[in-house]
């Protein structure tokens, strides 16, 4: 065997290892992926990508008016002026860097940076907070009434109503039935 056989006889086995290593990672991460997401319930995900939908329909790495920010090390804290408002909000459940800080310092949330899962949890710890828990959720379910969950979680997040219907900050909300649908699409898929 000549030396530029051997060459390319390495280069092939390399590459087979990287590509090999590079499948056994993305299974990894899948596994790891499938299992956080298995770890909040059906009724759980479906509210927070409620909340998610309501909140202008963001990702983990969505900023206050659309843009994305990169570092998930730790709250981007841009304050933005949009629509005749300024806000740090940042992240699919959209956190205020002032909430952030709170859930950080106080409730030792966020310790590991501003993550998707840590953002999840935040959001989960909130939710919870307000007194809306997985036998609520049944029942708003059962009885196609949605308006307790909508009227605890309105002073966390702006977009959800009141039980008077409104923002309990005074800026737009979604309806009470838009985000019933919405809910039941996210449930049932």
């Amino acid at each position: 065997m000549n030396e530029q056989t051997e060459e390319k006889n390495l280069e092939n086995l390399v590459n087979i290892r990287v590509e090999f290593e590079t499948e056994d990672i993305r299974e990894i991460f899948d596994i790891e992926t499938e299992n956080y997401e298995q770890k909040i319930s059906s009724e759980y995900r479906a509210l927070l990508e409620t909340i998610s939908w309501a909140e202008g329909k963001t990702d983990y790495d969505t900023l206050y008016g659309g843009n994305k920010f990169t570092n998930f090390s730790t709250h981007p804290n841009q304050k933005i002026k949009r629509w005749g408002l300024t806000s740090s909000a940042a992240g699919k459940y959209q956190f205020t860097h002032r909430t952030f800080k709170y859930l950080r310092d106080e409730r030792d949330l966020f310790q590991d940076g501003f993550t998707p899962e840590a953002q999840d949890e935040a959001a989960l710890y909130l939710i919870k907070k307000r007194g809306v828990d997985e036998k609520s959720l049944d029942l708003a379910i059962q009885t196609g009434n949605f308006n307790h969950i909508w009227d605890k979680l309105a002073r966390t997040w702006a977009s959800l109503p009141t039980k008077e219907g409104g923002s309990f900050y005074g800026q737009g909300s979604k309806s009470k039935k838009k985000l019933k649908e919405k809910f039941m699409e996210f449930y049932e898929h």
